[in-house]
């Protein structure tokens, strides 16, 4: 008997988180949204703050939270500025790098 396993194929059905969470936010509940929050302040999030805080904002409204916002929107904006930062200084050490590389060669 020859049993030949055929590979699964590659179905890549994943998204970035932002786009997954803004999703999620935009039809959650209030007892989602205090789910969420500890969710978003503790991941890690690359890109996609503005999406995110808009999406947020407009939820909280939508269900008449006045101004609490758990802390959110300052969480994405601090994670935001961090990620401007070490993009900067990033550039600058390439700048550097090739500055460097180009004097070594003189």
């Amino acid at each position: 008997m020859n049993i030949t396993v055929q590979p699964k194929p590659k179905v890549d059905h994943t998204r970035p988180f932002h786009e997954t969470v803004v999703e999620t936010i935009n039809q959650a509940s209030s007892s989602d949204m205090d789910c969420l929050a500890p969710l978003i302040k503790a991941t890690t999030i690359p890109k996609g703050h503005d999406e995110i805080i808009v999406a947020w904002n407009k939820r909280r409204k939508e269900m008449g939270w006045g101004s609490e916002d758990l802390g959110v929107p300052a969480n994405l904006l601090e994670q935001k500025q961090t990620s401007i930062k070490k993009a900067n200084d990033d550039k600058k050490g390439i700048s550097f790098h090739l500055v460097s590389q180009a004097l070594c060669k003189q």
